[in-house]
């Protein structure tokens, strides 16, 4: 009987999950559509998740094992998943994160009705410990990509990030060349650009549920030399691209800017770690000569005044990184920030994890550096006086500075307080403020 080939190929690269691969395994292997193969790449980790994984290819003939001959990165093992696939589509997911048992059902039976390119689902942020952040994520992306389609926007300038939350047609990749990144760091950001660049056509199914799990050592937390050495050669790849391809359409220069504008957050994060500043500063410089290389450089100055201060280097150093974070940001989505992080603190003000507490920390910071007023407009009363509660009982919990070396959350937490309530005014009384506030501004450049 000749064997009937799948109608998706699901592509796993392996690498120390931990615990998590078998939750991975069983919401795979439990699909309602089973019509599906299942490539797991080993990409050679320390731990004992690809035990995990063999067992299961002992009862289940849809699994297929790859192992790489040294770990090379989950660019490179979902590279080689696309060439060994067979499926009419293709989906990755991350071997730590799960989906819903109807998730490749719901997307594959959308595709059939009109055979588009992509695909996209919705995508469920939890921490390590099942709690929901938020139970639809990708709302507001995929009302964009919606919206941008209805105005006749191309897809590579709206379906930006989360990969995983989504299928694409096996020819499409075969065809257009789209694959990975081969950097540590944004290599799905490379593979999305190639492939949403070459689509024609993407349907959006928000009822396929991707579980994305949100680990407490993120990639934004990730602050070594190694990480941003990978982040520019995804940098560069990225731009090398939109180059070679440039015909002067404002998506394209709107895409460069937005993509400076993630790395220059990435050096912003990195210039906060003392052992790396110097090497954060040296980010800089390479992201400012590789903008200046592009062809079209003088549209983006013109386009972006973000861009225009990294070509100028008109800049400093010191507060620079916090002002990139907030510059950019209306007023409107600025208030939306803060609500956000009040509902984030009412849901989960004992669990939560510190990774999440720190990106909403650093939110709320960038907004006062833009407009300290925001604060006024965007909190209730009662919560600008819990707020208020909060920031004096953290300074009290501060008896060394080298705390705020620790913790540099605390430290954008105490300084967005300081923005807020003009503590500038009250330190001369308190000796401790004084000292965190000479340390902010020192090390933190939080300052108006």
């Amino acid at each position: 009987m000749e064997k009937k080939e799948p109608l998706i190929s699901v592509i796993i690269p392996v690498y120390n999950p931990g615990e998590g691969i078998k939750k991975c395994i069983d919401s795979v292997l439990n699909q309602t559509l089973q019509n599906i193969e299942i490539i797991f790449i080993d990409d050679l980790g320390t731990d004992n998740s690809m035990d995990a994984v063999r067992n299961a290819a002992k009862t289940d003939p849809r699994i297929v094992i790859l192992v790489n001959e040294v770990n090379s990165g989950p660019g490179y093992s979902r590279n080689r998943g696309i060439e060994e696939a067979r499926g009419e589509y293709v989906s990755f997911i991350d071997p730590d994160d799960y989906v819903a048992e109807d998730f490749l059902e719901l997307l594959y039976r959308k595709a059939e009705k009109t055979k588009p390119d992509i695909v996209k689902g919705d995508r469920i942020q939890i921490d390590s410990y099942g709690n929901v952040y938020h139970e639809s994520t990708e709302i507001s992306l995929n009302t964009r990509i919606r919206k941008g389609l209805s105005e006749g926007s191309r897809i590579f300038s709206l379906f930006l990030y989360n990969h995983w939350t989504a299928i694409y047609r096996r020819a499409l990749l075969t065809e257009s060349g789209a694959r990975y990144g081969l950097a540590r760091n944004s290599g799905d950001s490379v593979f999305l650009l190639r492939a949403c660049f070459a689509a024609k056509t993407i349907e959006i199914e928000e009822k396929a549920i991707y579980y994305y799990v949100s680990r407490d050592y993120s990639r934004m937390n990730d602050c070594s030399a190694f990480r941003l050495q990978q982040e520019l050669i995804s940098f560069t790849d990225m731009i090398s691209f939109i180059q070679s391809h440039y015909d002067g359409s404002y998506e394209q220069r709107l895409y460069v800017t937005t993509l400076i504008q993630y790395h220059l957050r990435v050096q912003a994060w990195a210039a906060q770690t003392e052992e790396i500043r110097e090497d954060a500063k040296d980010y800089l410089d390479k992201l400012r000569m590789y903008t200046t290389n592009l062809s079209f450089a003088d549209d983006l100055q013109k386009m972006d005044p973000l861009v225009d201060v990294l070509i100028s280097r008109n800049y400093n150093l010191s507060i620079f990184p916090y002002r990139i974070q907030g510059i950019q940001q209306t007023i409107e989505s600025n208030i939306e920030v803060i609500k956000r992080w009040a509902d984030f603190m009412n849901l989960y003000p004992e669990n939560a994890s510190n990774d999440l507490l720190g990106y909403y920390w650093r939110k709320l910071y960038a907004c006062t550096l833009s407009d300290p007023r925001l604060l006024q407009k965007g909190l209730s009363k009662s919560r600008k006086k819990q707020f208020y509660k909060e920031i004096r009982e953290m300074t009290k919990t501060v008896n060394d500075i080298s705390m705020l070396k620790e913790c540099r959350s605390i430290s954008l937490f105490i300084a967005t307080g300081i923005n807020f309530f003009a503590f500038k005014n009250k330190i001369k009384k308190k000796p401790i403020l004084k000292k965190i506030y000479r340390y902010i501004l020192k090390h933190l450049g939080a300052k108006r």
